[in-house]
């Protein structure tokens, strides 16, 4: 790229990064990527000068120091420079870069271009990369030196013979190194022909495994020990050698005719010079029986769960539901598609109180919590929950609803004839209090007016 400046400019120095346009809403990771390209734009090894369009000319904005070391630093003095400036009409960075912003595709080329004052001819490989929407970033590499390059490439070719020698002889080791661990390993293994199956070698934990002496199974064929038919072990080993597939779960048969599944790891390796299947055998029995009981027991679990009387759910730590039973549908009306656009939240009224209660820091710290609340309906009537919640070990949140609106609205009505019937005996006691003083009256008047002796002779005297 220096012939290309030296033809026809003469340079001061300067560096400059690469040009972006800052913005106010940019986000820390905006920023972080600007950062990652400007470092990049900087250390790229390819002479890179980035050109603007702008009003109708280019102006030089960026280069980075490959182009500074390449320029041997004159570059710095045509930085914002229009190339109009720089290069004569019809030159083929003018061209090519008016070429590659108008069609908006990069464009590569090979072209030779004679220094201004030399017979000197560089050589160039010169890429236009369009980056939009102004913007034409021009790499070159000068590959000129590369004629005169004879005595490097010999030089090269030697050590390169060199390090094949010393390539063999680490990959010689390495068999030596493969082969002690094979032997030795306490995994069982195997070496296999992927083309017949045939068993080449096997180590001792292998033989150990099968039940087989050493040299005997090192002669034995595969369908001797797998169980499938002989169409399913050449596919397999024909996936296995094309790295297609190298893990695979099988059942073999020991010497004793006792069968176990097994986890095959095949992969190919070159052995004694010819490419070989390498298999590790891990009997997997016991695991796959516990997973099926695991299995049968998370199945019984979710069938509890599903027939369960109570609505039981479970929701993400983004306050979304992963989980919600049956009956957690048919209590609220919405589908198990309709749960999933919901946050919690959404649905249970006035949720910020139960978030700052209590209950919730209690069960945010691992403790069970009971809540009562409201949530609401499809059809928009509410529907009044007793829950019990739980933190999982996961991390999500368990809870057990019960709909408990019924009750409610017998204890209100229980409430409301308590309170009207201690009201009606309130007032029959005050309206027996109220007789019973009348009464007591009378009473005390007719003992004072008896016991009055004129009162009782004019009485008899009206009598007679």
């Amino acid at each position: 790229m220096f012939c290309i400046f030296v033809s026809f400019c003469h340079f001061g120095l300067s560096y400059m990064q690469p040009p972006h346009h800052h913005d106010d809403g940019d986000s820390e990771d905006a920023n972080l990527q600007r950062l990652q390209f400007e470092q990049q734009y900087q250390h790229f090894p390819i002479p890179t000068y980035t050109w603007q369009h702008r009003a109708g000319e280019f102006y030089l904005i960026a280069y980075n120091e490959a182009s500074y070391r390449e320029s041997r630093g004159m570059v710095q003095g045509f930085l914002g420079a229009a190339m109009s400036t720089m290069y004569p009409a019809g030159h083929v960075a003018v061209e090519n870069t008016w070429r590659c912003w108008e069609e908006k595709k990069n464009i590569e080329g090979e072209f030779s271009l004679p220094a201004r004052n030399s017979a000197y001819v560089a050589h160039l490989l010169l890429y236009f990369v369009y980056v939009a929407p102004d913007l034409v970033m021009l790499h070159s590499q000068d590959f000129t030196t590369e004629r005169e390059n004879a005595q490097e490439l010999a030089l090269y070719r030697t050590q390169l013979e060199a390090l094949v020698a010393q390539r063999t002889q680490e990959w010689q080791e390495s068999e030596a190194r493969f082969s002690e661990m094979f032997e030795h390993h306490d995994a069982a293994m195997m070496l296999i022909a992927p083309e017949n199956g045939q068993i080449i070698n096997v180590n001792r934990a292998a033989a150990r495994f099968y039940g087989y002496e050493w040299e005997a199974f090192r002669s034995m064929h595969l369908r001797d020990i797998n169980v499938q038919t002989p169409a399913y072990l050449l596919e397999k080993m024909g996936r296995a050698a094309t790295r297609r597939e190298n893990h695979f779960t099988s059942l073999h048969r020991l010497s004793d005719g006792s069968e176990r599944t097994v986890d095959v790891h095949s992969s190919p390796v070159q052995y004694q010079g010819k490419q070989t299947l390498f298999a590790i055998i891990f009997d997997v029995t016991d695991k796959k029986h516990a997973e099926a009981e695991l299995k049968r027991s998370e199945e019984r679990y979710r069938s509890l769960v599903q027939q369960a009387s109570d609505a039981i759910f479970v929701i993400d730590e983004h306050f979304r539901f992963t989980e919600v039973n049956d009956r957690g549908y048919a209590l609220t009306g919405y589908s198990q598609a309709e749960f999933e656009q919901y946050y919690i939240y959404e649905l249970v009224v006035e949720a910020e109180q139960y978030l700052r209660s209590a209950e919730w820091k209690a069960l945010m710290a691992g403790q069970p919590a009971l809540f009562k609340c409201e949530v609401r309906h499809k059809l928009g009537h509410r529907i009044a929950l007793e829950v019990n919640a739980k933190l999982l070990e996961t991390g999500y949140l368990q809870g057990i609803a019960r709909d408990v609106s019924h009750r409610l609205a017998v204890e209100q009505y229980q409430q409301r004839y308590r309170a009207e019937l201690e009201q009606a005996v309130v007032q029959r006691t005050a309206d027996l209090q109220q007789r019973d003083a009348l009464l007591s009256a009378v009473a005390a008047a007719t003992s004072l007016l008896l016991s009055e002796k004129n009162y009782l002779h004019a009485v008899r005297e009206g009598f007679e």
